[in-house]
């Protein structure tokens, strides 16, 4: 499995994405920060791009990056960095 990195800008007024949050959800996922999500998944950062894609607006804008083996460090620990750990415990530095 992957480690995928998505950070958004979303425009949608209210920013109400419920398809985009069950999928991000449904691929194990963590909400480290405001426009950021990790997922786990055995899909390519660009199939993830794509299935996104089809979930928000076209003005929106997102970033996916495959963050799988790679070093990773922060200044703040919740229950996303106890899922990093959990999931990425060997990259952490």
């Amino acid at each position: 499995m992957r480690t995928i990195q998505i950070s958004y800008d979303l425009t949608a007024p209210g920013g109400d994405y419920p398809e985009l949050l069950a999928y991000l959800r449904a691929h194990q996922g963590t909400k480290p920060l405001s426009s950021t999500w990790f997922i786990k998944s055995a899909r390519t950062a660009r199939q993830v791009r794509d299935d996104i894609a089809a979930l928000i607006e076209d003005e929106d804008e997102f970033l996916v990056i495959d963050v799988t083996g790679r070093e990773w460090a922060t200044t703040f620990e919740d229950c996303a960095t106890d899922w990093m750990l959990s999931r990425m415990p060997s990259q952490r530095v």
